[in-house]
């Protein structure tokens, strides 16, 4: 896995001509099932802190738990999953400043496909650590 520190922080870019669209409940099962295998069942847990403060019950959904200890492998995972072979034989580029970048790294890993992570120069070593090693 190749991981990369460039560029500045300063800025965001926008994506051109972007839709919203509208999910449909048997794409979200179709992609439930291709990650099934990758990744755990994460448990709800109430908090009573959070719930004190609010006034209102508040339940944390612990992704903290998965493997690369966030919810960005969901995405990462079923959009590279996807990949014709043509896709998977140029590999995938992304760049991230970490959670996205690991899930990225997870899934390119898990696939056999060839990876590369640039990320801003800021990005703290450990981050970028963990993304060689997935």
């Amino acid at each position: 896995m190749s991981v990369t520190a460039q560029g500045s922080t300063s800025g965001v870019g926008t994506a051109q001509g972007s839709t919203t669209a509208i999910i449909s409940a048997q794409s979200v099962e179709e992609a439930a099932g291709r990650l099934a295998a990758v990744i755990i069942e994460t448990p709800l847990q109430f908090n009573k802190r959070l719930s004190d403060a609010t006034g209102a019950q508040v339940w944390l959904k612990r992704e903290d738990l998965q493997p690369v200890r966030s919810y960005k492998l969901r995405g990462a995972y079923n959009l590279i999953c996807q990949l014709d072979g043509a896709e998977r034989a140029a590999g995938v580029v992304c760049a991230s400043a970490g959670n996205h970048g690991q899930g990225v790294a997870f899934a390119c890993a898990r696939l056999g496909i060839s990876g590369t992570i640039v990320v801003p120069s800021t990005t703290p070593r450990q981050k970028r650590q963990r993304m060689r090693q997935l």
